[in-house]
């Protein structure tokens, strides 16, 4: 990489928190830290900290660090703030719990130089909490990635996505949308926000799963790559956005159903198709575990619609008869 080239470069990174005044510092710290020659600008915005972040941010003086403090929106809408304020040519996320390990923007840049067509480079990364990182990265939890059509990049770093990027994804059990492991190009994102509605809401009220429609939605634009390594971290503690797993299907549900308000192609548009048929079945099978039969009934009945889900929907429908016949103490 020629250093002339690189020091052209000017990246973005936005970095937002809530009430985090105990690891923000620590977050900033490690995108300061990074081994990139690229020119960065980090927008810290404070989503309405009732806690000592603010009096944490004043003590951080670089000035390549600009802070920004809004009315608690939720972190759909801070992210937005950072975009509205974003002049990279590049753009980057960190929540200000999490951290990236000295070399993310550096590898992630020789992706994106050596593939000029490349949307967003994603990473894998690894957990951890105060007793230190767990021992499976979260590569090790999506077996797709291994049966996803790739080559090796240009620069001989990370892989390519082959054929379109958002056909290959949306089939996930999980998307691979960690925004806080992702570089996104410029032109990918400039004109995207993340959803403020439309949204499952956790227990407090706060729209889960928003990164979901964003970054599929970038997808759209172009190549998609990523990074085996882990170049993140991600950090586990009692205050996480996603506070219940439960939620998790109903939440990716409804994130699924606000692609359907994007541009797409047909093929994109049927693959989209079948991915919501998968996950009303998954709302549904939630719904019966926490014993809501009758939302449950309703979630297979809707996904009978689906073509590739209306097996699934069936079985389950099946199961839902059994149980409602089934004698009351039978059901526990």
């Amino acid at each position: 990489m020629a250093e002339g080239q690189s020091r052209e470069m000017k990246v973005t990174v936005i970095i937002t928190t809530y009430n985090y005044g105990r690891f923000i510092l620590e977050a900033i710290q490690s995108v300061l830290a990074q081994t990139t020659t690229a020119d960065l600008q980090i927008v810290v915005v404070d989503d309405g900290s009732t806690d000592e972040t603010p009096d944490v941010l004043a003590r951080v003086k670089d000035p390549r660090v600009e802070f920004v403090r809004i009315p608690n929106r939720g972190i759909s809408g801070a992210r937005n703030e950072g975009l509205a304020r974003a002049k990279g040519d590049f753009i980057a996320f960190l929540d200000g719990d999490d951290r990236w390990g000295p070399h993310k923007l550096e590898y992630q840049l020789e992706v994106m130089r050596s593939e000029p067509d490349m949307a967003a480079v994603f990473a894998n990364f690894v957990r951890f909490d105060e007793r230190g990182v767990y021992p499976r990265d979260q590569f090790s939890f999506f077996p797709e990635l291994a049966v996803v059509p790739t080559r090796t990049t240009i620069d001989g770093r990370g892989q390519r996505i082959l054929g379109d990027p958002f056909c290959a994804i949306i089939p996930f059990a999980e998307f691979p949308v960690w925004v806080q492991t992702i570089l996104f190009r410029r032109e990918a994102v400039e004109d995207l926000r993340f959803p403020l509605s439309g949204l499952f809401l956790n227990r407090n009220g706060n729209g889960v799963c928003g990164d979901i429609p964003f970054c599929l939605a970038a997808y759209r634009h172009g190549a998609v790559g990523f990074l085996k390594e882990p170049l993140a971290e991600v950090r586990r503690h009692g205050e996480n956005a996603t506070d219940r797993l439960a939620i998790m299907p109903h939440a990716s549900l409804a994130a699924l159903r606000l692609l359907t308000k994007l541009s797409l192609t047909d093929l994109q548009r049927r693959a989209l198709d079948r991915r919501i048929g998968r996950a009303i079945v998954n709302s549904g099978l939630q719904h019966a575990s926490d014993g809501e039969y009758k939302i449950a009934a309703s979630k297979y009945l809707e996904a009978l619609g689906h073509n590739r889900a209306r097996l699934s929907a069936a079985k389950n429908l099946a199961k839902l008869a059994f149980i409602w016949r089934a004698p009351r103490e039978a059901r526990g």
